[in-house]
């Protein structure tokens, strides 16, 4: 595994900023967030992914499952896939994803 930097920003805005880095969204990007169940760290010890930077968002408040005004379901980066696959709306709505 190569050396990379371990970022753990405070709020939401602050892991954007620190993306904003990234030369490419693309698989071999320099910045990539992590959160959940992520294979990446398993990417990064095979060296298919060498991120130099690596932005933690697991703390962040983005755990909601929540209704747009739209009527179609705003689902956070950091949701749970039990807790998805569990909601109601999802159940009655969305029946691929449970």
């Amino acid at each position: 595994m190569h050396t990379f930097e371990f970022v753990r920003p405070a709020d939401s805005a602050a892991a954007v900023t620190a993306a904003t880095q990234a030369k490419t969204a693309q698989q071999g990007a320099d910045v990539r967030f992590v959160a959940g169940g992520t294979t990446l760290l398993d990417l990064m010890k095979l060296n298919v992914e060498t991120p130099t930077r690596v932005i933690d968002i697991n703390r962040l408040p983005l755990d909601r499952i929540e209704a747009t005004p739209e009527g179609r379901l705003k689902i956070g980066a950091t949701v749970r896939n039990a807790d998805l696959a569990h909601h109601p709306t999802v159940q009655r709505e969305y029946a691929v994803l449970s």
